[in-house]
């Protein structure tokens, strides 16, 4: 799906950073999540591969490229 240039696909291991960039923001600037300590890299990978198949977890990319939402 695409709309204004930003692409929205299922998300891979290669968008974990990113992904764990914009969720760690949240859980340290605001309440949008009850978590309260950010994910490493390696929780975020296994997040994301917990959300893969028919629950697959999504990611809109820009584009240059850049995950900016998920």
């Amino acid at each position: 799906m695409s709309v204004s240039g930003v692409v929205v696909r299922p998300a891979t291991s290669h968008d974990a950073d990113r992904i764990r960039t914009i969720y760690n923001y949240e859980v340290i600037h605001t309440t949008a999540t009850f978590d309260l300590v950010p994910r490493s890299l390696v929780e975020q990978r296994r997040w994301l591969a917990d959300r893969s198949g028919a629950f697959a977890a999504t990611v809109a990319v820009d584009t240059a490229g850049e995950g900016v939402g998920f």
